[in-house]
């Protein structure tokens, strides 16, 4: 049995997302920003809240949408849960990512929380 991908998926990997896409990824990330931000505060004039989500959410849709646009394979894979690669090595995270991930979402919820309790 070969490790090729089929013709079909091949060429369905390298079709960029449709606009629509790209806009609604960032809408769904900035209404989880707000339902985890806002609570916390207790206040929904929280300028320094908005500033990141807004900054956030521009930062993430223009860099889909170049991604999207150089190299549409890259965001397509990035987005399924099993990956597709030419390799078994490829197809899964890079031994960095395992680290490097939990410590920041530690140190993110981290800052948040010493921000509350401060």
């Amino acid at each position: 049995m070969s490790n090729e991908i089929p013709q079909n998926e091949n060429d369905k990997s390298d079709k960029p997302l449709p606009l629509w896409t790209i806009a609604i990824i960032p809408v769904y990330i900035s209404v989880l920003f707000i339902i985890i931000f806002f609570p916390l505060a207790q206040d929904c004039s929280w300028i320094e809240a908005w500033l990141f989500i807004i900054s956030f959410v521009v930062n993430m849709t223009i860099s889909f949408y170049l991604i999207n646009k150089k190299n549409p394979r890259v965001l397509r894979n990035r987005m399924k849960v099993k990956k597709v690669g030419v390799t078994e090595k490829t197809k899964s995270s890079a031994g960095s990512d395992k680290f490097i991930i939990p410590i920041l979402s530690i140190g993110f919820i981290g800052a948040l929380l010493f921000y509350f309790f401060s």
